[in-house]
């Protein structure tokens, strides 16, 4: 093995020239029809899930029991207001400290759905809707937070 002559200048190697069969990485800004799918379908589900808990504090909350039975023993509509989250998780805790913390865990929550959103391939339609739906039933809790302090279950 001998030692590189220092007079020689180094030259790098040459980067491959890009393959005519291999085609550019997938950028998602490039098909605005993903962008389009994800604010259809979000602001759908948000009018949806609004219109929904209007009817639901206007209609329920006047009933006895708050309660509409569909089918007995099986399906029914009721009025709940659920400071917390799931299963009242939280719903005892100070509001000072609860409010800031749903809103600051939803903002993550809808921005982590956004990145998983954004790494999808294309193709994946039934994915993007999933997420699409999920995105605004976050929002529609959002905006409960923020306007009542609760969300209308």
């Amino acid at each position: 093995m001998t030692a590189p002559d220092p007079t020689e200048p180094v030259v790098a190697p040459e980067a491959p020239a890009p393959s005519a069969d291999r085609p550019p990485p997938f950028s998602p800004f490039q098909d605005p029809r993903r962008w389009l799918l994800l604010g259809v379908i979000s602001l759908i589900w948000v009018v949806l899930d609004q219109v929904s808990k209007v009817w639901a504090h206007g209609t329920l909350q006047h009933l006895p029991g708050r309660v509409i039975h569909l089918v007995d023993g099986f399906a029914a509509f009721s009025y709940v207001r659920n400071p917390g989250a799931a299963w009242g998780f939280l719903s005892s805790a100070d509001s000072a400290f609860r409010l800031p913390f749903f809103i600051v865990v939803t903002s993550v929550a809808m921005v982590f759905m956004l990145y998983i959103f954004v790494r999808l391939e294309p193709g994946q339609w039934l994915l993007m809707v999933a997420l699409s739906c999920i995105l605004g039933g976050a929002v529609g809790n959002f905006i409960d937070r923020i306007r009542f302090n609760f969300v209308v279950d």
